[in-house]
């Protein structure tokens, strides 16, 4: 589930930003399991007059590792009991000129302090918002946020001064079950347009009977050409036999029999046996 990032007034420049509308009971009635977060811009001041724009994710610290990557080079992650404190990556650590055990302000009403207790130095965020704004980044050309603040959801929620959700992740118990929990969802977030519910197991399905037909065809494909492969060795087969029958006949014919060639064969065999023995054995005694 997510919403639109909306226009909204982040003195001194109108920016798109986000406001929370998914409300954490509606995405319960899903019956399934619940990824939440908040996705948000803020601005936070460097220096003296220098103004960053950053993206601060509120994330549950168990749940998220879970299907997202960070890897923390310095210090360590953000665990369920933090308060006031955040994870950064390298890049948005640069900018704001923080290092581990740093603190910085964040705009809010009454002002918020976080103090740096991680640094990543890789971060792959699963579902990532849109990139609306300029801001720091990893991969500065990708069109969604690949960098920012992590703090848990109870600090995100007491620097928004709200509990509702940008974004959640809501996994099916079942494959089966995928279908009922999108329609709950849709029905519980019918009167938000700005919410949308966006589901990957029909696009899953959809793949896994496109690589079945696929798989299908090459055996088919193969097994066709093993037929044609086996058929052109039998034809060449017959045709050797054929041939083979015609050359007994005209010797029959001839008044040689195929028992005289073969006692022929034998001889011949035997004779050359014999006289490579006997050369072997002057060649040694010459030696």
């Amino acid at each position: 589930m997510f919403e639109t990032p909306l226009s909204g007034n982040l003195p001194p420049l109108t920016l798109p930003v986000y406001e929370p509308l998914i409300d954490p009971d509606k995405v319960a009635a899903a019956e399934a399991t619940i990824l939440a977060r908040q996705s948000f811009l803020r601005n936070v001041v460097s220096g003296d007059s220098f103004l960053n724009n950053i993206y601060i994710f509120g994330i549950d610290p168990e749940k998220e590792p879970q299907v997202s990557t960070f890897s923390v080079s310095r210090g360590r992650f953000l665990r369920s009991d933090d308060g006031a404190v955040a994870v950064v990556d390298q890049t948005t650590a640069q900018a704001l000129g923080v290092d581990l055990g740093v603190t910085f302000p964040v705009r809010k009403a009454d002002g918020q302090d976080l103090r740096v207790v991680g640094i990543l130095d890789r971060l792959e965020l699963r579902y990532p918002p849109p990139r609306t704004v300029d801001a720091p980044a990893l991969r500065p050309g990708s069109s969604a946020v690949t960098s920012g603040v992590f703090v848990t959801l109870r600090t995100s929620e007491e620097i928004f001064g709200r509990p509702t959700l940008t974004d959640a992740l809501v996994v099916a118990g079942t494959p089966e079950a995928v279908p009922a929990v999108v329609e709950r969802l849709r029905e519980a977030f019918r009167l938000e347009p700005g919410v949308f519910v966006s589901e990957s197991y029909s696009r899953f399905r959809r793949k896994v009977n496109d690589f079945t037909l696929t798989l299908a065809l090459f055996t088919a494909v193969g097994a066709a050409t093993a037929v044609l492969a086996g058929s052109f060795g039998a034809s060449l087969l017959h045709d050797v036999y054929a041939d083979r029958r015609r050359q007994y006949a005209m010797l029959l014919a001839l008044g040689f029999r195929p028992m005289q060639r073969a006692l022929t064969g034998i001889a011949f065999g035997l004779a050359t046996v014999g006289a490579s023995a006997v050369l072997s054995r002057n060649s040694t005694r010459w030696s």
